[in-house]
């Protein structure tokens, strides 16, 4: 044979070796997928390269039907724990797509007369289709804000679909003839070889930042309504501060729910808490993508912006109370309308002192449910009462103090 059998059974006791080192991590937490997809790819390609070695010291030019088989398998598997990363929520789907592919390339090269070449050939038309059915899934629905890399991965499965189509035109070519194609089957597993580290070296780097994107979740997000929590709020403002010029204004809006404890007394707890992811889809849906939006606690929601000017604030605050006003949900066959008071501070320049603009806005917020609610108040301007939905009621304002 033209390959290093030693060199490939080194190989096969390295994926055995990795797939021990990585099956703890998914015993430790269950709902981590893609690691069982590599740990199962990791001992499908060492049970592979074992058999190709077995058998190479038989002197077959090519592997039984069956070990193609496993190293189709195995490419299924590597780039379906790939793609569950970047949120895949059916990534087995790609590896029964791949066999099928693979089984039915076998069949129809094995009766246009290929031989013992029709698995191997046939192993590559499976990984084109593995390649463009992962690139297609980047280009259409990869979420790249979870993990980074997002460039190399599907680099990678361009390359791996060019060299699918490069080494089986080249089997084709030279078929018959025997020292040709133990060169190209050499070729073919140094460039199977280079493929599968890549991947392998993506995944570990894709798993650590993935764990800690993961971690960032629990300590920065709200369990509940999926936004930033304090904590967040909090680190998310500190970082667009040492980001942003001195003479930039910033505008803090404290959002309250309006008679929350209505709907938790009167529907239940889970009433109020649809209540609460409802505001935050609400409130989400008309905030620009710089702004930072967060639940401070409770019914308690905050927006930090960098606005021109205090008209520009109000619209933004304006925007949110009458998209609050809008939703509304069911609950035991009674429709639930919300509103909310908002209250919102303004600060220029360096902000040295956030609690300070904070206890603003909640002097504002508290200005804003004096007046009646469902309104904006802005410190330090008097409060635009928002129209009621009793037609002809005038509008009025309530001074704010200083």
């Amino acid at each position: 044979m033209a390959y290093n059998v030693t060199a490939v059974v080194a190989w096969a006791a390295d994926c055995f070796l990795l797939s021990i080192l990585i099956f703890p991590l998914w015993l430790r937490d269950r709902s981590r997928t893609f690691v069982l997809l590599w740990f199962v790819a990791l001992m499908t390609k060492a049970l592979a390269l074992g058999a190709m070695a077995y058998f190479a010291g038989y002197g077959l030019q090519a592997p039984p039907v069956w070990v193609a088989g496993l190293f189709m398998l195995t490419e299924g598997l590597m780039a379906a724990g790939l793609i569950s990363v970047y949120g895949e929520s059916r990534p087995w789907q790609l590896v029964l797509i791949s066999f099928a592919i693979w089984l039915a390339a076998t069949l129809l090269l094995s009766i246009a007369g290929f031989g013992a070449l029709a698995a191997v050939a046939g192993y590559y038309v499976g990984s084109i289709a593995v390649a463009v059915y992962a690139l297609y899934f980047f280009y259409r629905s990869a979420d790249f804000g979870r993990v980074r890399a997002f460039r190399a991965v599907p680099l990678l499965f361009a390359v791996e679909a060019v060299a699918s189509v490069i080494v089986p035109v080249v089997m084709i070519l030279v078929v018959g003839n025997a020292r040709m194609t133990a060169h190209v089957t050499s070729v073919a597993l140094v460039i199977s070889f280079l493929v599968f580290s890549g991947k392998i070296f993506l995944g570990v780097w894709l798993s650590v930042d993935k764990f800690e994107h993961d971690l960032r979740r629990l300590a920065f997000n709200d369990p509940l309504t999926d936004v930033l929590n304090r904590r967040g709020v909090f680190r998310s403002i500190e970082h667009a501060l040492s980001h942003t010029g001195k003479e930039r204004l910033f505008a803090y809006l404290t959002i309250d729910l309006d008679h929350f404890k209505s709907i938790n007394d009167v529907f239940g707890h889970t009433a109020g808490d649809r209540a609460l992811i409802n505001l935050t889809k609400s409130v989400a849906e008309v905030l620009r993508g710089a702004d930072i939006f967060g639940r401070m606690g409770g019914e308690e929601f905050a927006v930090f912006a960098t606005v021109p000017d205090e008209e520009t604030a109000r619209q933004i605050a304006e925007r949110i109370r009458r998209k609050v006003e809008e939703t509304s949900f069911i609950e035991d066959d009674t429709e639930i309308r919300m509103t909310a008071s908002i209250g919102v501070a303004l600060r220029r320049g360096r902000i040295n002192n956030l609690e300070s603009m904070l206890a603003q806005s909640d002097r504002a917020l508290y200005e804003a449910k004096a007046a009646g609610r469902n309104c904006v108040a802005i410190y330090g301007t008097p409060v635009e009462i928002a129209p009621r939905q009793v037609a002809g009621e005038p509008s009025t304002k309530v001074a704010l103090q200083a």
